[in-house]
């Protein structure tokens, strides 16, 4: 396994349990094995001549030798695209499994919220 996404830093103080990925916002993201990915998006019918929004869906399944037990990624959000293509502004939520570091088996899953913005200059 490897290809960590986004270290964090360890917090010494943490008691509870710890998860294969580490620290921070990790996730597996690639290693020996099979990777299923899929998305699918649209455009909303034109209903401004200043905004434009896509919402979008990604999933990935993931089923690494490294691991004991397959992953399911979850993406959901939406892409609003600023007159024309000049700005965009993201809006996600993705999902993702932790990974016990011994048994190497799904035993929680954590969120997070994503905001990004592109402009084109």
């Amino acid at each position: 396994m490897s290809g960590l996404l986004n270290p964090g830093t360890q917090d010494p103080a943490f008691i509870g349990q710890r998860a294969l990925e580490g620290a921070g916002n990790n996730r597996v993201l690639m290693g020996t094995g099979n990777i299923w990915f899929s998305q699918a998006g649209f455009v909303i019918p034109k209903f401004s001549n200043v905004l434009k929004i896509q919402p979008f869906f990604n999933y990935a399944l993931k089923n690494m030798e490294a691991l004991n037990q397959n992953g399911s990624y979850y993406d959901v959000g939406a892409n609003f695209y600023l007159y024309g293509q000049n700005a965009r502004i993201v809006a996600q939520y993705s999902s993702r499994p932790l990974y016990d570091i011994a048994s190497k088996t799904i035993f929680d899953r954590k969120g997070e919220f994503l905001l990004s913005l592109q402009i084109v200059l």
